[in-house]
């Protein structure tokens, strides 16, 4: 079976490790023998800045403790590996793994600046949604227009209790 092919297959999986271990583990599922069914890991870490007395420093947080993020070919074979990677929790593994939708992966995936073509098919003029990144972070609106080539969307928001439109980028908004 070509690489094309089980990529198409894979699914994504939500991973329980212990909290504080998840870029060791997202590094193991590398190290071992996973390769052909693993296509993506992810941790989902923001980063912030702190200034201190003579030099800013950047922390990065990641904001789903004891979680990572897998696409893969999941079989039983795959289960045993992944049982074995240190800091993995192994109770989460009594019960076969479940699949995560992709619309509950899109807020992960644009939280880590992934837009995939795909995701465009869920959003039309009128839907309602949050803005998740940037300035206007938490605010809710309505799309007035989306432009699938730029990535850009027109949203009308109430600011001071007037209706005001504002260009976000795509991957700053998220379906209500």
């Amino acid at each position: 079976m070509s690489d094309e092919i089980k990529k198409k297959n894979a699914k994504w999986y939500v991973i329980n490790v212990y909290p504080g271990f998840e870029s060791r583990v997202a590094d193991n599922f590398k190290n071992f023998k996973l390769k052909n069914v693993v296509f993506d890991v992810i941790l989902v870490e923001q980063s912030e800045q702190k200034q201190s007395k003579k030099k800013i420093l950047t922390k990065k947080n990641n904001l789903y403790p004891g979680y990572i993020f897998v696409n893969m070919i999941f079989s039983d074979e795959v289960m045993s590996i992944i049982k074995s990677i240190p800091g993995v929790i192994g109770h989460f593994f009594k019960k076969k793994l479940i699949p995560v939708s992709f619309d509950e992966m899109e807020s992960v995936l644009k939280r880590v600046g992934r837009v995939d073509k795909n995701m465009y098919f869920n959003y039309n003029v009128g839907d309602f949604i949050k803005i998740i990144n940037g300035p206007l972070s938490g605010t809710k609106g309505r799309i007035i227009s989306l432009n699938k080539e730029s990535g850009l969307c027109q949203v009308e928001t109430i600011f001071f209790g007037r209706h005001v439109p504002t260009e976000i980028e795509f991957i700053n908004i998220e379906k209500i």
